[in-house]
């Protein structure tokens, strides 16, 4: 055998994860790493974080929790199979419904296999699941995989990561006490064609959603109305939570409307804020406003942890500095910004990644 054949026989599958719980993916990671073929490289925690690594770190196989996908996962797929084509396998938690319709998608845009997510209980239960892992990680790794260009012509792309010119796509706000008045001082300053859409979580008494925004609709130049299920996010619109749902957004981009129980409060700001970190990344703007509570903590967080910017506003312009305050003063927000200052802000962000 040649000195070249005998290094690349010797040479490693580097292997990256790909899961948003990291005990999960610890699990994965020791599995993989008890045979010496086998390298771990790197963990990514999301879809942008996974085209992120796979341009770097130049992975064998990337092994991917379907859970990922709800997210951007599949828009990350897409990303990773047109600029880097990587053998991708996908580990299922059999213990949880699988989306079939959403499986199939993950096929189309460049996945090779799903197979059982390893777990405590079904190692337990099946003590061979280690060995099957392996075998298909190592078979899989073989697998010459071919560019896919529908990614570099993603409608979602710019959801996953900033463009050249470090353009940010979606500002999500979230108010309380005082809020309706901070809405319209914002909104109103915005042109029709801010290139952006903005959703909004509101606290209001429950059916006064779409009357919030047929008021701000009327006073403001973007387009404003209360968000429907399936709701497209386009630059030049706003949408505001109605009352009686947590509002969201998919991996395709679209609204998800979620009629679960209150998480503290109802509309869950929270929620808001964590769906658009986990699909827009660096492309995220988070600004929590006037209000009671501590809504929207955690959420800002996300996106501050995800590379989005975070703003709150100051003191002295909120009406109650309860929301503001907690966010600040847990570190999570980049800048903070008086109300009358906020519109300025969100466009420059929105325009250049400051």
């Amino acid at each position: 055998m040649s000195e070249k054949k005998l290094l690349r026989a010797k040479q490693k599958i580097r292997v990256l994860i790909v899961d948003a719980s990291v005990i999960a993916a610890q699990l994965v990671a020791k599995i993989l790493d008890s045979d010496p073929d086998i390298k771990i490289i790197g963990m990514a925690r999301r879809g942008k974080e996974a085209v992120e690594m796979s341009s770097s770190l130049n992975p064998d196989l990337i092994a991917m929790d379907i859970k990922v996908l709800y997210a951007n996962g599949l828009a990350a797929i897409e990303q990773i199979m047109a600029y880097k084509p990587t053998p991708i396998l996908a580990l299922a938690d059999l213990e949880h419904r699988i989306d079939e319709s959403l499986s199939f998608k993950a096929f189309e845009v460049g996945i090779l296999d799903i197979m059982p997510k390893p777990s405590l209980i079904s190692l337990a239960e099946r003590p061979q699941a280690n060995e099957e892992l392996i075998r298909n990680v190592k078979l899989l790794a073989k697998v010459k995989v071919i560019a896919h260009p529908k990614g570099k012509h993603c409608k979602n792309t710019s959801l996953i990561k900033a463009g050249k010119d470090g353009v940010f796509k979606v500002v999500a706000i979230v108010s309380s006490a005082g809020g309706p008045r901070a809405l319209m001082q914002i909104l109103s300053k915005f042109p029709s064609d801010l290139p952006a859409t903005v959703l909004v979580t509101q606290h209001l008494t429950e059916g006064f959603s779409e009357k919030l925004a047929k008021w701000l609709d009327e006073n403001c130049k973007i387009r404003i109305r209360e968000a429907k299920e399936g709701d497209e996010l386009k630059s030049g619109l706003a949408l505001i939570s109605p009352t009686a749902f947590h509002m969201q957004i998919d991996s395709g981009a679209k609204i998800k409307l979620n009629d679960s129980p209150k998480i503290g409060i109802k509309p869950s700001g929270d929620v808001l804020l964590s769906s658009v970190a986990e699909v827009c990344g660096d492309c995220a703007i988070g600004v929590v406003l006037t209000g009671m509570g501590s809504d929207g903590a955690k959420g800002i967080k996300a996106i501050k942890e995800s590379g989005g910017k975070t703003l709150a506003q100051d003191r002295e312009s909120s009406v109650v500095f309860g929301m503001p305050k907690v966010a600040i003063e847990n570190g999570f927000i980049d800048e903070i910004v008086p109300l009358d200052k906020m519109a300025e802000k969100i466009m420059k962000l929105c325009k250049k990644n400051e």
